[in-house]
């Protein structure tokens, strides 16, 4: 057994009352340690909740910003606002009696087409193969050594024209490349034509003289266009116009006229009709006609432009 001396023991004692001091030091470095670690874990899983809510409250405003702008927005109309919308076909002039006249769009591509333009009274203005640029539901042709340009405006199925001053070079001054067109189903001519006309018909989908306009009313609807011709008030529907009383304004059909069809030619139409009572031009308007009479009961009419010779309109009427 070991014997201490009164010094030796006191400085023992000191030396372990420093040992636990350190150790209580240590621990609370540790302590401490553990608890800003703590501290900064949870403040980390704030500030990421935090963020998470901010930006939950951002996508949420962002989506309310858009839904009110959407609601406030013109609706488009993207028929009119597609640069390739289709222009391509016939289309009939939307004028008063005795103004005739075509628009003739081919060749469309998503940048532009060609169209042919005809507008006649007892004078006439036409242009031909004309090229035009296409910009959403307007389309513009370059300008011509006469500083000629041509510009059409479409809205839907009707097209309204405006010329500069310089395409008065092309035309007279009693008339203009100036009007409204809208576009009709065409007319397809073929070999049975002489058959149908014998039938006081122009088509077999269309109607027949003598039918009751009440009835095509009834089955295709209001005309598109009213106007008055020839002493009959002439009713256009899809593909053909139809004529009845000027007076009554009804009962039975008394003309069929056909403005959007194939593009014959003077030849073309004798091939399927065979040769006619009369042909030339008319002192009366100026186009080129090809007449003829349908067994004693009908007279048809094929109205032709007098330098083209380009086929404008069909008519079918009673002798």
């Amino acid at each position: 057994m070991k014997y201490f001396t009164l010094p030796l023991l006191v400085l023992l004692l000191l030396l372990s009352a420093c040992g636990a001091s350190e150790v209580g030091k240590e621990e609370g470095k540790l302590e401490n340690q553990t608890a800003a670690g703590t501290e900064s874990v949870e403040a980390e899983e704030v500030t990421d909740q935090e963020v998470a809510v901010e930006n939950k409250e951002t996508a949420a405003d962002a989506e309310l910003v858009e839904e009110e702008a959407n609601v406030d927005e013109e609706p488009v109309d993207t028929e009119l606002a597609n640069s390739s919308l289709e222009w391509a076909g016939k289309w009939a002039i939307d004028a008063p009696a005795g103004v005739y006249g075509q628009l003739s769009i081919y060749d469309e591509t998503d940048e532009g087409f060609y169209f042919n333009i005809n507008v006649s009274t007892t004078h006439v203005a036409s242009l031909e193969e004309v090229y035009a640029v296409k910009d959403g539901s307007v389309a513009r042709s370059a300008e011509d050594e006469f500083g000629c340009v041509l510009t059409l405006h479409r809205e839907g199925n009707r097209i309204e024209t405006e010329q500069t001053s310089g395409c008065s070079a092309w035309h007279g001054a009693a008339i203009s490349f100036e009007s409204n067109f809208i576009i009709t189903e065409k007319l397809k001519i073929g070999s049975d034509l002489p058959s149908l006309a014998a039938q006081g018909k122009l088509s077999r989908e269309t109607y027949a003289l003598g039918t009751d306009y009440e009835t095509i009313v009834e089955e295709t609807g209001e005309a598109k266009k009213v106007y008055t011709d020839g002493g009959a008030s002439m009713r256009m529907h899809d593909s053909l116009t139809y004529g009845i009383d000027v007076i009554t304004e009804s009962g039975p059909v008394i003309a069929l006229v056909a403005t959007n069809t194939d593009p014959l030619t003077p030849e073309e139409v004798k091939n399927i009709m065979g040769e006619p009572e009369s042909e030339g031009i008319s002192e009366f308007d100026g186009y080129y006609i090809i007449y003829y009479t349908i067994d004693d009961t009908y007279k048809l009419f094929f109205r032709m432009d007098a330098d083209t010779k380009q086929l404008l309109s069909v008519s079918l009427g009673e002798l």
